[in-house]
């Protein structure tokens, strides 16, 4: 199987890894490359008969493609694939990938780096000492200023905390509001790109170059940044005008820039901004160390081997299986889902009702369990479902000492699975989790979901083993609910399975797009399908306080989830019908028969008063469960908010209609 390798970095680093790929099967096709990629009829000649390469800044146009039908696989080295006509590749059934957060800190190293270079005027006692001199140039420190980053990805938030360690305030924008999200529960304040152009004195770009990005920082935005700010730039030249940056520079508006990345690279003579004496400058090289150079060559081969169905062996220095999780592509000979790698925001939905006994606890064990998750941002979004003890004052004390946490308090007590619906509506997660405050389901086991997650299940929900702490009245109902569901039900919702799951954000919009009044929550989950995955758990007796589900809210659980899911009961009243008009039909039958046949008359008042409460029964159960149902109807038709918030602690603001939903 030959593929071709068109990336710069990877051919001078070859040598190492040919062995691993021979013995993988690959044939190598490596071209002569001059300049700083390819393109055109030179790109087609260099991956002539290949299904398969891994390649640098090479201009992949739909033309090219065209003329490449055995090509299978572009896997980029590198994160960006602006060079990559990637609708034209969908359409001809090429795989491209590329390696997210394989470089984030080496990047946000040299942002942050040259932000000092800057802020200390660096380069001009650099310059003086070469040239004799021994200046004394005074910079500024940058503690207490602002630095704005626009583009919150890995790198942006990894720059986030690099400034942030430094004393300075962060601020931020992105329009992807997962991103938002993530960067704003690390402590980053998310403005609107001019308020952060406006307050900045550092501004930062890591956003990919689109169509809208180009030219991001034109002369009109340059002009309403901050007299004698700095501009960084690591992510894509054409974010920038560079004359529009070359006179703001010279006129004196701005302090300086550092550049690692240019419209054309490299940057020719006339470029204006290499004459500028307060500019510092690379050779987009701020990825380039030894060790992501190493990480990237074998994550980006390992993605190609995946989609080719082949796996590489690296050798002990790289564990060839972690390289395959952490490809973000499927395989092409396997239905899986890809694999979801790199720093993600984790919302922690915790309905909450009358819990003051628990919910500190709760919330310890909450926060010290995801914080040992390793890759991983989190909110924790407690729902205090119109609690009648000190449970809002506590989540007021919490909120005030964890920036990480956020509450709702809900006007009234409307149920536990409209707070789930309040607290779901709430996140902004890539991923959202359920969990009760009563730390019977263990706060640990969400780190075993997420890794469920992470390989691709997009609900991974909590299957109880063992349930420990439950009367036996309680474990039989529970267990005769479940199999009563499971058998009555038009969707499979799982056997031992409550409200404990994780779900892939776009599991909860669709949730959160399902208008119905009467919410079962574990049910309108199972109904989507998806890809969802039990993880078994012994669940806890409560560590404090007592059940707020008793028996009456329980078999309203029941009624609600069966109505909810099936169209049973109706079909019930029709079969209880035609057996009493079969029974009806039988009995006249038998009352002619005796009549006709002897000369005895069916007679006594227990005959007629048995079929009487029985038609009876029947038509008022009947009237009951079409009740039920028109009920519903009823309930809809109104269409009143879900739930109606009193109280917002460290939340977004409410929607302008109001903050219920």
């Amino acid at each position: 199987m030959k593929i071709a390798i068109t990336c710069r970095q990877l051919v001078r680093d070859l040598d190492g890894l040919r062995g691993a790929l021979e013995e993988a099967g690959f044939a190598l096709q490596v071209p002569e490359i001059e300049g700083q990629h390819l393109e055109g009829e030179a790109l087609v000649e260099a991956l002539q008969g290949c299904v398969g390469a891994v390649a640098g800044d090479d201009r992949f146009s739909a033309e090219v493609l065209a003329r490449l039908p055995q090509l299978r696989v572009i896997s980029k080295w590198g994160v960006g694939l602006d060079g990559i006509d990637r609708a034209a590749a969908e359409a001809r059934g090429i795989v491209v990938a590329n390696t997210p957060g394989a470089f984030d800190d080496e990047v946000a190293d040299v942002a942050m780096a040259w932000t000092v270079t800057l802020l200390r005027r660096l380069t001009a006692a650099h310059d003086g000492v070469k040239a004799g001199r021994w200046p004394k140039p005074a910079g500024r420190s940058a503690r207490g200023l602002r630095m704005g980053i626009v583009g919150l990805g890995g790198i942006g938030r990894a720059l986030a905390r690099r400034a942030a360690a430094a004393g300075m305030e962060t601020v931020g924008c992105d329009p992807d509001a997962a991103s938002r999200a993530a960067a704003e529960a690390a402590g980053v304040r998310i403005l609107s790109l001019e308020a952060l152009l406006a307050s900045s004195d550092v501004v930062s770009l890591h956003c990919p170059l689109t169509p809208e990005t180009r030219h991001l920082l034109d002369a009109r935005r340059l002009a309403v940044m901050k007299p004698g700010a700095l501009v960084v730039n690591t992510g894509r030249g054409g974010l920038i005008d560079g004359a529009a940056l070359a006179e703001a520079l010279d006129g004196g508006h701005l302090g300086g820039a550092a550049l690692d990345v240019f419209e054309e690279e490299p940057p020719p003579p006339s470029e204006p901004l290499l004459a500028a004496d307060n500019v510092v400058f690379g050779s987009h090289n701020a990825s380039n160390t030894l060790e992501a150079s190493a990480r990237v060559h074998r994550r980006a081969l390992a993605n190609l081997a995946r989609a080719l169905g082949r796996e590489i062996r690296f050798g002990p220095e790289f564990d060839a299986e972690r390289a395959a999780a952490e490809a973000a592509i499927p395989a092409a000979d396997e239905g899986r889902a890809p694999a979801r790698q790199g720093r993600v925001l984790l919302s922690v939905v915790v309905p909450c009702f009358d819990e003051e006994a628990v919910i500190r606890e709760a919330h310890r064990r909450l926060a010290a369990a995801l914080e040992g998750g390793g890759d991983l941002d989190f909110e924790l979004i407690y729902v205090d479902d119109g609690s009648r003890d000190a449970t809002l004052a506590m989540l007021r004390e919490i909120q005030g000492g964890d920036r990480r946490v956020r509450a709702l308090s809900l006007s009234r007590n409307f149920g536990h699975q409209i707070a789930v619906t309040a607290g779901l509506a709430e996140a902004a997660g890539e991923v959202c989790a359920v969990i009760d405050a009563d730390l019977q389901d263990p706060p640990e086991v969400l780190l075993e979901m997420l890794q469920r997650w992470r390989q691709g299940a997009d609900v991974a929900y909590g299957v109880r083993t063992r349930r420990d702490g439950e009367t036996a009245f309680k474990r039989l109902t529970a267990r005769l609910f479940y199999r009563a569901l499971a058998r009555l039900a038009d969707v499979s919702i799982p056997l031992d399975s409550g409200d404990f799951r994780l779900m892939d954000r776009r599991v909860v919009d669709a949730f959160l797009a399902m208008p119905e009044r009467d919410r079962f929550v574990r049910g309108m989950v199972a109904w989507q399908g998806f890809r969802q995955e039990p993880v078994p758990y012994r669940r806890a007796a409560r560590a404090a306080g007592e059940t707020k589900y008793p028996v009456r809210k329980m078999l309203r659980l029941a009624i609600d989830s069966i109505l909810s899911f099936s169209l049973l009961p109706l079909r019930l009243a029709v079969w209880a019908g035609f057996l009493a008009a079969g029974l009806a039909l039988a009995g006249i039958v038998y009352a002619l028969a005796i009549r006709l046949l002897t000369d005895a008359w069916v007679s006594g008042w227990a005959t007629v008063l048995v079929a009487v409460l029985f038609l009876g029964g029947v038509q008022l159960a009947t009237i009951g469960i079409l009740g039920e149902y028109v009920g519903r109807i009823y309930g809809e038709a109104k269409r009143r908010p879900l739930y109606l918030v009193k109280e917002r602690l460290g939340c977004r603001p409410a929607r302008p209609r109001g903050e219920g939903r």
